[in-house]
């Protein structure tokens, strides 16, 4: 379950908001209070990301969101509330990771600094080495909602 769960309410993944008042659904984007007044935009009601390989560059395997532009730049804003990444203590809200496909799926590999949405348009990975297809998960870690691509084949080398 990748519910985001606040002390007056639930969004689920599904688009579906749950506070004391009863459901609502549709909803593209919410704010909430975030202790010190700052407010924090969730948005349960986005498109999976779609992903295509583009090409093999310097041993990177290409493999860009399409639809980059349907994700707000807000989800990549840089803080220091969720933890690090490796070394640095200031990093993006949402994270995306690349899957191999296997069962279960295995991450191969991972972004931690984009700035804004078009940075997804450059994702990349080095070649899977127990599998030739990847997804992509992108991770918002303030609303703890997850969005994730379809699997794209890479060919082998």
């Amino acid at each position: 379950n990748n519910d985001a769960v606040y002390e007056f309410g639930t969004i689920s993944t599904s688009g579906a908001i749950q506070d004391r008042f009863g459901s609502f659904s549709g909803v593209n984007a919410l704010t909430f209070g975030h202790g010190s007044g700052f407010g924090i935009s969730c948005y349960p009601n986005l498109p999976a990301p779609i992903i295509e390989f583009n090409g093999v560059t310097q041993g990177r395997y290409n493999i860009p969101v399409k639809n980059y532009s349907s994700f707000p730049d807000a989800l990549f804003a840089f803080t220091d509330q969720y933890g690090p990444c490796g070394l640095s203590t200031v990093n993006a809200r949402t994270w995306v990771d690349i899957y191999e496909d296997t069962n279960p799926p295995q991450i191969i590999y991972g972004f931690c600094g984009f700035r804004s949405a078009q940075d997804l348009a450059t994702v990349w990975t080095p070649f899977p080495p127990d599998t030739n297809s990847v997804h992509i998960v992108l991770h918002d870690r303030a609303c703890n909602v997850t969005y994730t691509s379809n699997s794209v084949v890479l060919p082998r080398p």
